[in-house]
């Protein structure tokens, strides 16, 4: 996340990230974070992923994770 978000700067970033704790000292500063609780054995990265109010025209998107918290909005 920290690598795509220092890297990218000609377009718009957003970045939802499911950790722990949060760690804000390992982001820049620029683009809009929502940290989501990641309690133990559960994720609500996909439910966030499916709520997306995508922009018009062509874009990016790239979401790691493994394939039970993400698996199911990859496929749709």
């Amino acid at each position: 996340m920290a690598r795509i978000a220092e890297s990218v700067t000609d377009v718009p970033v957003r970045i939802w990230a499911e950790v722990p704790d949060e760690v804000a000292d390992y982001l820049p500063e620029g683009p809009a974070i929502t940290w989501l609780d990641a309690e133990s054995g559960t994720s609500h990265l996909s439910d966030a992923v499916e709520t997306i109010e995508w922009p018009d025209g062509e874009g990016y998107f790239w979401m790691a994770g493994s394939p039970p918290r993400c698996g199911r909005s990859a496929r749709t």
